[in-house]
């Protein structure tokens, strides 16, 4: 083997060397970086990534929006859900359009979360984007008397369309005059929720 061909095959394997080392280096960055931290007073996320067939209302729509159940946490006093909507117009008056939803679990804390006297329940809205039809992020806090159980398993229907706030009618018999904007779609999400001690 002659001195060149040596040493251009010394290179090639440095060079080999070096590509594997920042490789590596980067993959370890991205690992130790991209990996939710969480301390031992917050519950650990369950991801479920869980995306919903809908039950459809408004035939006519062109596009029905897809409604993923992300995560969710629990702890003995506090139940948090994410879940994230496609294809959905944010121009609209969101708070009208995503109804909050209906919780019901297995265990007995109450028929329903939102029902349990002494609850409460919070949501934040993120629009992610600044499309028409940018996806919407809503993390739902519910908070409820002290509970002994390992997990929770959940029925949630999330519904999209004119919710009760739109039909905010003092009385029961009354016909509403003028157009009223149509039920898109529901989502039913069945899941288990370990509850953090």
């Amino acid at each position: 083997m002659s001195k060149d061909n040596a040493k251009k095959l010394l290179l090639k394997a440095i060079i080999v060397v070096v590509l594997i080392g920042i490789n590596l280096g980067f993959w370890f960055y991205i690992y130790r970086t991209h990996i939710p931290q969480t301390s031992e007073s917050t519950p650990p996320v369950t991801t479920f990534n869980q995306t919903s067939i809908p039950t459809v209302f408004e035939r006519s729509r062109k596009g029905v929006p897809t409604v993923t159940l992300r995560w969710a946490q629990a702890n003995s006093q506090l139940l948090r859900i994410d879940i994230i909507i496609f294809g959905l117009d944010i121009n609209s008056n969101l708070d009208n359009v995503v109804c909050d939803p209906n919780i019901v679990t297995k265990e007995p804390i109450g028929q329903s979360i939102s029902l349990v006297p002494g609850t409460s329940s919070n949501r934040v809205m993120t629009i992610i984007g600044d499309q028409p039809d940018s996806p919407v992020e809503i993390t739902y806090e519910y908070s409820f008397k002290p509970i002994q159980y390992k997990s929770l398993h959940i029925d949630m229907i999330v519904t999209l369309g004119p919710c009760n706030k739109y039909w905010n009618f003092q009385e029961s018999n009354i016909t509403p005059t003028g157009s009223l904007p149509p039920l898109i779609a529901s989502y039913h999400f069945t899941f288990q929720v370990p509850v953090q001690q």
